[in-house]
Order: structure tokens, then sequence, then C-alpha cells
């Protein structure tokens, strides 16, 4: 049975290396690509995620979970302060294609990322489901392929043998629509759980790089 996030880190506090490289395998892929769509620099990015894994296996306890003992809404959150932290660092805005607009697009959306650890993942891709339901087949398959892992437009196509184009043109369509059902969602009367799983999506996507 595979072992929890939560469980994971607390074996890493005991200096348990496999268990160490369990949550490496786990979620390296997905925190590099989140890194280098907000700084869109393969070594900038690389930075971030070498002082993160440092930082990570000497202090573990710094990365909290949820009921379900997952760790990745929080690491989202977390990573993003550890890429404003690189990118206000004066020795490294060279590496970044542009840090002033990059730190206030993410600056924009910190206040609210705390949300993102109190709500489950699972009710934010329900979420997206029911709202692309909609939207053809290809499209929803295209924005699920980069929104769950943080795939680049060239890497989506090529998975699924389609021209970059194509691919930008579906994931604007994609991007457009939840954006648009999620803030008409908002404001409506809808009750304060719903309220949070839908603000927690409206951050995640000002995060997404489209």
């Amino acid at each position: 049975m595979e072992k929890s996030d939560k469980e994971l880190l607390e074996a890493i506090a005991d200096r348990d290396e496999k268990a160490f490289n369990e949550f490496y395998k786990r979620y390296s892929f997905i925190l590099y690509k989140f890194a280098l769509n907000r700084i869109g620099n393969t070594d900038a990015s690389n930075d971030v995620g070498q002082d993160f894994w440092s930082n990570l296996w000497l202090k573990p306890q710094n990365i909290r979970t949820n009921d379900a003992g997952s760790a990745k809404n929080f690491l989202l959150s977390f990573y993003t302060y550890r890429i404003l932290d690189y990118l206000r660092n004066p020795n490294q805005k060279e590496k970044a294609m542009d840090s002033e607009k990059q730190i206030n697009n993410i600056e924009y959306t910190l206040a609210y990322t705390h949300i993102l650890e109190e709500i489950e993942e699972k009710e934010i891709h329900t979420l997206i489901d029911e709202i692309l339901e909609s939207l053809p087949k290809l499209t929803r398959e295209i924005f699920v392929y980069r929104w769950e892992q943080q795939h680049s437009i060239k890497e989506t196509a090529s998975y699924f043998d389609v021209d970059e184009k194509t691919v930008y043109n579906r994931t604007y369509v994609a991007l457009t629509a939840v954006r648009s059902k999620v803030k008409d969602m908002l404001s409506d009367e809808v009750i304060i759980a719903d309220s949070k799983t839908l603000l927690s999506l409206l951050v995640l996507l000002s995060l997404f790089n489209d």
C-alpha cells in the first residue's frame, strides 16, 4: 500500500532516505514545471528546486498535510513563496525573464493561497470536470494534461500529436470557460465550503501559465 505524504514526511524526519526519494519522485516533476511556468528559465527553476529539496531533507516538519495526509495543496502554496523569494533576490534577477512582472503576479495571489491548504484536491478536480463537461473531448484532455502535471505547450503537442497552436488555442478556450464559470459561481449565493473551493480554484488558475 502506498504511503501517504504525511507518513513519508514523518519518515524523512527520522532520516529515512528511501522515504525522501519516494517523496521526491512524487513531487519533483510537478514542482519543477510549476516553477518553470512561473520563472521561465530552466536554470532558475533548478536553483529553486535544489534549495527546496535540500531544506526539505533538513526540515520536513515545515511541510504540512491535510486530514487525508496529502501535502500537495500546501506544497503549491509553500513553493510559490520560495519562487517569490528567488525572484526578489537581486543576485538571481538576471536568470528570470521579467522578474518585476512575475513578482507582481505572484504577490497578487499570495494573499489567498492559504485557502489551498483547506481544500481537498478531489473537490477541485470534481469542479473542473463539471465545468469542462460541455467542451470537446480533446480540449478537456489537453487542459487536464497541462493542468495536473504542468506540461508545457510543446510537450503537450507532442503527447497528443497536434501542433502547438492547437494546444495553445484549446488551453485558452478551456481556461476561459473555467475562469468565467468560477467567477459566475462566486457571484452567486453559495455555501461557504463551495466558496472556498471556488476561490481556491481561481487562485490555482491565476498561477497556471496558459
